[in-house]
């Protein structure tokens, strides 16, 4: 058995649930619960950014726990059952695998932004990193083609607002450092993310 753990995780409530009997199958209800925990990291990493908030800062890190339990497990499930899985096995490694970067990212981005907190424009790429990622996880659901042409749009209009954070004088802070390798991190996921859109065919 694999035992309970937690499907959802937010600065006020916690779910937990019993994961099934039949490890193998756990894999595609396992994923989906890493891709909400990434997007409620996104969104509270936004919030406590914003506000400041010490207490969402701390939770983020925490919710860093479960996305790697979550992303280990499903790695372990592509690794240990390939024939299990109902996706392509070398597009979906790379997702799980940049899932999990994504969650590092942003317990480093949480630890660097509590002793001193961020600038307004680092806030506002912030917002936007957390719409394209929100676009990548929608894109990953539903695998319409139709949308890429808007996610790779998407991808360098955020790109261009994370490299504005650069001084003229081309001055990197630690905050941008770190948020410019969350934007790496979720760039990644959309490579893998774009190849399950054809590969479904």
């Amino acid at each position: 058995c694999v035992g309970f753990g937690v499907v959802d995780q937010g600065r006020n409530h916690l779910v937990v649930r019993k994961l099934s009997d039949s490890i193998p199958e756990e894999f595609g209800h396992v994923l989906k619960r890493l891709l909400v925990f990434i997007g409620n990291m996104a969104k509270e990493m936004t919030d406590a950014a914003a506000n400041h908030d010490a207490a969402g800062y701390a939770n983020i890190v925490l919710m860093d726990v479960n996305v790697n339990k979550f992303s280990f497990f499903c790695l372990r499930l592509i690794t240990k059952h390939p024939e299990t899985i109902k996706e392509s096995i070398g597009p979906m490694y790379d997702i799980v695998d940049q899932l999990e970067g994504i969650g590092d990212a942003y317990k480093h981005l949480a630890r660097s932004f509590a002793p001193r907190a961020p600038s307004k424009a680092t806030v506002n790429a912030l917002k936007s990193l957390d719409s394209f990622l929100d676009e990548i996880l929608s894109l990953l659901r539903s695998r319409k083609q139709e949308h890429i042409p808007r996610l790779v749009l998407h991808s360098k209009q955020t790109k261009d607002i994370v490299d504005s954070l650069v001084s003229k004088k081309g001055q990197i802070t630690v905050h941008v450092a770190f948020v410019h390798d969350l934007l790496i991190s979720i760039r990644s996921l959309a490579i893998p993310t774009i190849q399950m859109c054809f590969d479904d065919q």
